[in-house]
């Protein structure tokens, strides 16, 4: 009985500490009017803090559409992640089918992740690649290839 007792309590302690609370959502905030590819590059010292708030994670997307973060990414449910575009005076939200289609100035194309390494001995880039357009068109094409020249010439 002592031995399910400390079994119990065990697994109670890696419950009661080991949880945290991991974000159940992605908000977008990408500048009015933006079409073409988005992209999140993670593990970068240069990059910027993750930004939670209410249980979500936001994004700013700055006008060249890279965005630099510093910690690793986070997996969430994409059935709850919003896109909206941004200015000085409005919010309008992007449309990501099949989730949302209503009222939309502009939709999702084109959601993934994924990693690029030229080289077993070089630095691996986590990414996510969005794609925004005004219409449900073919998403633009995409290299991974060229994520350590963008990042350079940011």
């Amino acid at each position: 009985m002592n031995k399910y007792l400390s079994l119990i309590l065990l697994f109670l302690t890696i419950f009661i500490f080991g949880c945290k609370e991991i974000p159940s959502k992605e908000i977008y905030y990408i500048p009015k009017g933006f079409t073409g590819n988005i992209l999140l590059i993670y593990n970068q010292s240069t990059g910027q803090n993750d930004s939670l708030s209410n249980g979500s994670i936001i994004y700013k997307i700055p006008k060249n559409g890279i965005l630099l973060l510093k910690g690793n990414q986070i997996v969430t449910n994409m059935m709850y992640s919003k896109f909206y575009f941004y200015d000085r005076r409005a919010i309008s939200e992007i449309c990501f089918p099949p989730y949302s289609i209503n009222n939309c100035s502009a939709f999702v194309n084109q959601y993934h992740s994924g990693s690029y390494r030229a080289s077993l001995k070089s630095k691996q880039y986590d990414y996510v690649l969005i794609t925004i357009g005004g219409n449900k068109s073919k998403s633009d094409d995409f290299d991974d290839s060229s994520i350590p020249s963008l990042i350079d010439g940011r």
